[in-house]
């Protein structure tokens, strides 16, 4: 090797070495650092102190909760009426008719949604109530104080005053209308007698009508509800605006004349019709409930009892449609028809209140079934007329027909089945 390539290998190795001694001299080797020679352990290197770091918020809690808690329910049942609408009808002193429609079958159902609200705050909930008629039944009987009068054994075309005494009985059902008129016989020393078998004094007519009179009530419930209570004796309040509705065909039997004609003019549904009152009623106001729970097995069974009202301001309308009414002739004693027609509308405040009981079993966590059994009286939400006031002779027939009206509660028992989920 030459002394030039010497000379430059010598002085790469010095550069070297003189730029390495500043890393050698602050990262020494393990195990080689210098001891105080006093024997005691180097002080530890003071790190500069930490700045405290804020504690991090906790993440607030929407008031309707940061997870999914949509609540769903469906229902299903049946229900029947629990006391007749009463559609008797009286058209003077001495002519009046009894009757009464009853629903006995209807269907029955019940859905709802809900949000359930956290830390023990409620749910809101907006419930569908509803019931359908399906089958129904109607009687009427048609009486006057009249009767023929019976002298020497023989049954005379004469008609006398009586006490108030049945012409005509009217059936109807599933559809199908049987109507019997049978005439009252004052006997000699006084009494009421029938002759069933006598052809001559009864008569039986037959005619098929409507199978539904599609009546059918529904409310809509906006409540707010929640709970309070111990684990095993608990309660339930809820509050919240219902809206209701009505409406169907409520049919009425009368006598449509104020003559003095013994076993005339009766709406009988054959040659003259059933009254077919055309009822619509809605309403809307406050509603509120209160329930008592007994849970059992840790909240797997639940035996509950529920009252609910509501104070709702309806709105009723009655409609017979086209009718007609007989009026007499003074000349030559004949009856004549008269076009006729009802309509009647007004305001009204009612309670509507409903008494249930019913068990809660939970299936699985969330998953519950349900089985509850009560009354529910929808009050004051049919309107009908009781009393009409119908011309009574030809020239009397300009002034037509007008009625006075009252309301009737409907009145169900039923009971319903079904399940619900809480997400």
């Amino acid at each position: 090797m030459s002394w030039k390539r010497l000379v430059a290998l010598s002085g790469l190795l010095l550069a070297l070495a003189v730029l390495g001694l500043p890393t050698f001299a602050q990262e020494p080797p393990p195990g080689t650092e210098p001891k105080p020679a006093t024997g005691e352990k180097p002080a530890e290197e003071v790190k500069p102190a930490e700045q405290a770091q804020p504690a991090e918020e906790a993440p607030k809690t929407h008031w309707w909760g940061d997870r999914f808690s949509l609540y769903i329910e469906a229902n299903t049942g049946a229900a029947s009426m629990a006391r007749d609408i009463d559609t008797s009808i009286s058209t003077s002193a001495q002519a009046t008719s009894q009757s009464g429609l009853d629903i006995d079958a209807l269907d029955h159902g019940r859905l709802a949604v809900g949000w359930k609200l956290p830390a023990e705050r409620g749910m809101l909930q907006v419930m569908w109530t509803g019931y359908r008629e399906t089958s129904y039944s109607f009687e009427a009987v048609g009486s006057e104080k009249f009767a023929l009068l019976r002298i020497d054994g023989e049954i005379t075309n004469q008609a006398s005053r009586v006490e108030m005494v049945p012409w005509w009985n009217v059936f109807v059902e599933d559809g199908h209308l049987q109507a019997r008129q049978s005439i009252p016989i004052l006997e000699e020393d006084g009494t009421i007698t029938y002759e069933y078998d006598n052809p001559d004094l009864n008569t039986t007519l037959e005619n098929e009508i409507a199978d539904t009179l599609q009546n059918n009530a529904q409310t809509l419930d906006l409540l707010y509800q929640r709970e309070f209570g111990g684990r095993t004796f608990r309660g339930r309040w809820s509050a919240g605006l219902r809206f209701f509705s009505y409406q169907g065909t409520v049919p009425a039997a009368a006598w449509l004349n104020d003559a003095d004609y013994g076993g005339i003019g009766y709406t009988e549904g054959t040659y003259i019709r059933l009254i077919p009152l055309a009822e619509k009623t809605s309403g809307i106001g406050p509603t509120g409930s209160m329930e008592a729970q007994y849970r059992l097995f840790r909240n797997r069974l639940t035996f509950y009892l529920q009252g609910r009202v509501a104070f709702v301001v309806q709105d009723l309308e009655s409609d017979t449609g086209d009718f007609y009414t007989l009026v007499s002739s003074a000349a030559d004693q004949q009856m004549y028809p008269v076009p006729s027609r009802l309509n009647e509308s007004r305001d009204k405040t009612s309670w509507q209140v409903t008494a249930e009981a019913g068990v809660r079993w939970r299936i699985l966590e969330g998953f519950q079934f349900e089985l509850a059994g009560g009354q529910t009286s929808y009050q004051d939400c049919v309107l009908v007329p009781t009393s009409l006031l119908i011309p009574k002779l030809v020239q009397e027939a300009p002034r037509g027909t007008s009625a006075l009206y009252n309301t009737r509660d409907f009145l169900v028992g039923s009971w319903r089945a079904g399940f619900s989920y809480q997400f």
